[in-house]
């Protein structure tokens, strides 16, 4: 992240919590970002994110988490990550900003991980204390809040009852979740109804390549 957003991000943080509706609301107010229809569905780095000043929803998701990895690392105590859910009072999110009629809810701490969830044609934050490192590790998801990364309110808790679930084969409705990006992997269940990462394909092409690599060897021996 670069230095200014760094510095706003920097707002949204004390030494016991995460603001995490501060986190969109900065940028919105202090650098004018907001929503954007990305016609080629692309996901923007987040140097493109920052110059076109905003992004579809994968984008704002991926700017969130972003933002919180940078707040996570930070040399603080664990703090909580508080959003925002309708309640009586006032929720303040940084300066004179402030949700009318809401009050906080904890959603997890430093201690967790964030995850991007894709489900109805819409992507959000999930937070989980659980570390998904493989394809089958996809469904530790289940029962972890979920929280709405261009305003920082609670959409829902994973799985339970009328709210999105992780997508399987034996049950995967167009609202359910199909869609999972990680640090460093990418998650999707749009193939044979089987939850594929984006390693588990450079591991396939891998293979075949080493078995392609050894049959024009041993083609080479063969004509030698």
């Amino acid at each position: 992240m670069s230095p200014r957003l760094q510095y706003l991000a920097d707002k949204c943080t004390s030494n016991s919590e995460i603001n995490a509706p501060c986190i969109p609301i900065a940028v919105k107010a202090e650098e004018g970002w907001d929503y954007k229809i990305d016609e080629g569905d692309r996901m923007l780095s987040l140097d493109d994110f920052a110059l076109n000043k905003g992004g579809d929803c994968e984008d704002w998701s991926l700017y969130f988490k972003a933002a919180y990895n940078y707040l996570k690392q930070e040399d603080r105590p664990e703090r909580d990550i508080v959003s925002a859910v309708p309640g009586m009072g006032n929720f303040r999110i940084y300066g004179d900003h402030y949700y009318a009629d809401a009050r906080g809810r904890d959603i997890g701490t430093t201690r967790d991980y964030a995850y991007v969830i894709c489900y109805d044609s819409h992507c959000i934050i999930a937070v989980s204390g659980q570390e998904i490192k493989n394809s089958s590790d996809v469904y530790k998801l289940r029962g972890a809040p979920a929280v709405e990364p261009q305003n920082g309110q609670y959409m829902f808790t994973i799985g339970n009852l009328l709210a999105p679930d992780i997508c399987s084969e034996e049950e995967c409705s167009y609202y359910d979740i199909w869609m999972i990006i990680t640090d460093n992997d990418i998650y999707d269940f749009h193939y044979n109804w089987q939850w594929v990462s984006y390693r588990d394909y450079y591991d396939a092409a891998s293979y075949y390549k080493n078995k392609i690599d050894a049959m024009e060897s041993l083609i080479e021996e063969e004509a030698g």
